[in-house]
């Protein structure tokens, strides 16, 4: 019996197209497994992850959303103890009530030392587009960041820091469906 004839009839674009389409229908990020506020305008608001807690006030600036406020690491929650933290990334995100994004801005940080005091000042601009007015709306927040013993070298080595075992690693971010 030859099966192959089904495969010579349809389209190579159109095979083409439904796998890239079942491909990207499975991956979009999602943001449901973050905890996440409520939108609110002009109020002072609290979220606290595992490693950073956000204090921030939501603003709109013309069809903007603006967040502004600081990020303070949550000191005793660090998995390990280390002295540096690198490549830190904090991100802001607009979500409906499934998670899906809807919005996001991301802001880098220089390398700095930590300390139980560690905060860093943020302002991010989220522009909302065409969500629907029936939607609700959250707000999160995401981070990524290493955690080295030194700032520059492996201190055990002498050497430049490789990322392989000197540095431990922390994300918390949307996730694929």
């Amino acid at each position: 019996m030859n099966t192959n004839w089904k495969f010579k009839t349809v389209p190579k674009k159109l095979l083409f197209t439904v796998c890239l389409f079942c491909l990207l229908a499975g991956c979009a990020p999602s943001l449901a497994h973050l905890d996440s506020n409520p939108l609110s305008f002009d109020e002072e608001e609290q979220l606290s992850m595992r490693h950073w807690k956000f204090e921030y006030i939501n603003t709109s600036d013309n069809d903007d959303f603006l967040l502004e406020g600081k990020a303070r690491l949550l000191y005793e929650n660090m998995p390990v103890t280390r002295d540096w933290i690198h490549s830190l990334r904090l991100s802001a995100y607009l979500s409906d009530d499934q998670g899906a994004v809807l919005a996001r801005d991301s802001q880098n940080y220089p390398s700095m030392r930590m300390r139980h005091e560690t905060e860093v000042p943020f302002s991010f601009r989220l522009d909302p587009g065409q969500i629907p007015v029936a939607t609700d709306i959250y707000i999160t927040f995401g981070y990524s960041m290493n955690l080295t013993d030194h700032r520059f070298f492996d201190g055990r080595h002498e050497r430049p820091l490789t990322g392989k075992r000197d540095t431990y690693r922390i994300r918390k971010g949307p996730l694929a469906r």
